[in-house]
């Protein structure tokens, strides 16, 4: 976890629920974010923790509760999913960005494909990521399209569409966790938010599996 929201890893619930299931091998902090099994000193020194201390197969880098935004391009806390990126490729891994996608909030700028996303990796990701979308129904894919051409993201990243799974698959999915909402709506109210995860989700297990040539 970073320092981009809320600094005391023990106020994320999310986090203690996945460590009672033991989904997790462990939690870094990083910055001036504090509370996890381990403590790092930076976005570089974290992933290379998860990875040989922790012997971590993925790192999911995340912003704690309570993320800062302004309403403008670059005053979002959002911004550091570029610098992770970079960090990510300096250290020879394989960065996979989780897109921010939602038809359920009536902000322009998050609608579709949010400015959170574009900004991030357009303009402070310098190196190269994997930016799995979900495949969308009707006029919701073609927004998504359009907004990925406008974007300019396809000219610098690797796109990966993913089949977006039905919603009753991804209530199932989070049975044993429990309820999860973004901006306090659930799978049912935004699926396509839920569907981007997926997406990202099942991109970041396509890597791990041999290559069977």
């Amino acid at each position: 976890m970073s320092d981009g929201g809320a600094l005391p890893l023990g106020i994320s619930r999310h986090t203690a629920r996945l460590k009672e299931l033991d989904w997790l091998a462990g939690t870094v902090t990083y910055g001036q974010a504090y509370g996890g099994d381990l403590e790092a000193v930076n976005k570089f020194t974290a992933p290379l923790a998860a990875r040989h201390v922790l012997h971590a197969d993925i790192a999911m880098a995340v912003q704690g509760p309570g993320l800062v935004g302004t309403g403008t391009e670059y005053g979002h806390s959002g911004l550091e999913t570029g610098e992770l990126v970079n960090a990510v490729h300096v250290l020879g891994g394989k960065p996979v960005a989780v897109p921010r996608i939602s038809f359920a909030d009536l902000r322009d700028r998050h609608n579709g494909l949010s400015h959170h996303t574009v900004t991030a990796l357009r303009e402070a990701a310098l190196s190269r990521a994997l930016l799995p979308l979900p495949v969308l129904p009707a006029e919701q894919g073609r927004t998504l399209f359009r907004r990925l051409q406008a974007s300019g993201l396809e000219r610098k990243h690797e796109i990966r569409w993913q089949e977006a799974p039905p919603v009753e698959a991804m209530e199932r999915a989070l049975l044993r966790f429990g309820p999860v909402t973004s901006m306090g709506r659930g799978v049912r109210a935004d699926p396509a938010f839920f569907a981007a995860v997926c997406a990202a989700a099942g991109t970041a297990l396509e890597l791990l599996r041999p290559n069977p040539s």
